[in-house]
């Protein structure tokens, strides 16, 4: 027997009082914990890094111009911000901010403030372009009548400042839809209807 095989022997006979298998395992555990702690302390900082209020489950912020906040566990986070917009059906703004940062950015809070202190000028020109989205939809009035009252408002997801928002509409014959606009200031650059 050469000596590399003498020491495996002896390893695998006695390894601290334990049988091989018991030590792996041991091993393993202790490996698997230490990740765990990792990704709790990451997620931490992350949520705390920025100097945001942290929640009780450090998955989630409170943040002043976003409102609550929870971390997905990928790439952004998911807000949701109660609205007052009395010229439109929206009373809700559920924001999915993509990270260029810890957290929301300057610049992403300095676009969702600006949507909503404009939202209700920027609702006549979104009113049409939905109207001229979709078939069934030929007044104002109809938008207002199938439209839900939650915008989606992704910011984030094709440049930091990109701004697009989702409007979601129970329409008779086809069920709930998504139609997305592309916002660039008060102008409607893009909509589609998701398929």
């Amino acid at each position: 027997m050469d000596r590399g095989s003498a020491n495996v022997n002896v390893l695998s006979d006695d390894f601290l009082g334990m049988n091989t298998t018991t030590a792996i395992v041991l091993v393993t555990a202790i490996v698997l914990v230490g990740i765990a702690i990792m990704v709790m302390r990451y997620r931490a900082v992350r949520v705390n890094h920025g100097g945001h209020q942290e929640m009780a489950d450090t998955n989630g912020l409170s943040d002043p111009v976003f409102g609550e906040c929870r971390f997905n566990g990928i790439d952004a986070y998911d807000c949701s911000r109660v609205v007052a917009t009395p010229h439109s059906p929206t009373t809700k703004l559920a924001a999915h901010i993509w990270l260029y940062d810890d957290g929301p950015t300057d610049l992403q809070k300095a676009v969702f403030a600006d949507l909503i202190s404009r939202y209700e000028q920027l609702w006549p020109n979104v009113a049409s372009e939905l109207v001229a989205l979709h078939p069934e939809l030929s007044t104002v009035a109809e938008v207002e009548q199938s439209l839900r009252n939650r915008v989606a408002v992704h910011i984030g997801e094709h440049a930091e400042d990109s701004l697009e928002l989702v409007y979601e509409f129970d329409l008779p014959n086809e069920g709930i839809r998504g139609f997305f606009l592309r916002v660039d200031g008060t102008q409607v650059t893009g909509a589609f209807i998701a398929e």
